[in-house]
């Protein structure tokens, strides 16, 4: 997030309080993590959850996606292939990889970020 598109969100969150003051705490911080997320974009919410401050992956990070490059079928060395027989499992395989792709999408990992966690054996 840049300086500009910053100040925008502190200035819209304080038209905010100053216009919806019943609104509870909670409420506020939904508020404007949705705001956030408009301006900025879905992937700014990925990378803050899955990366540290130097845009390095955070290490716990790695043992998530670890988990989900198993579970979404997404393994480089073919362990759980998505084709399947069963035409209701292969789509549940393709569905969970989708989504580890949209994860890896948003979180603008180069080439060699995403062939470490292809790597990564955790012992899962």
């Amino acid at each position: 997030m840049n300086n500009a598109q910053r100040k925008l969100v502190l200035t819209l969150s304080r038209d905010w309080k100053t216009i919806l003051p019943q609104l509870s705490a909670p409420a506020w911080l939904r508020a404007i993590a949705g705001l956030l997320v408009a301006i900025v974009g879905r992937g700014w919410a990925y990378r803050i959850t899955f990366m540290a401050d130097d845009r390095v992956l955070r290490i716990a990070a790695h043992h998530v996606l670890a988990d989900l490059r198993t579970f979404c079928c997404a393994t480089a060395d073919g362990r759980r292939p998505i084709f399947s027989s069963d035409p209701l499992v292969m789509a549940r395989r393709l569905g969970r990889r989708e989504a580890f792709d949209r994860i890896i999408k948003y979180l603008n990992l180069d080439e060699a970020q995403v062939q470490k966690i292809m790597e990564i054996d955790d012992g899962i």
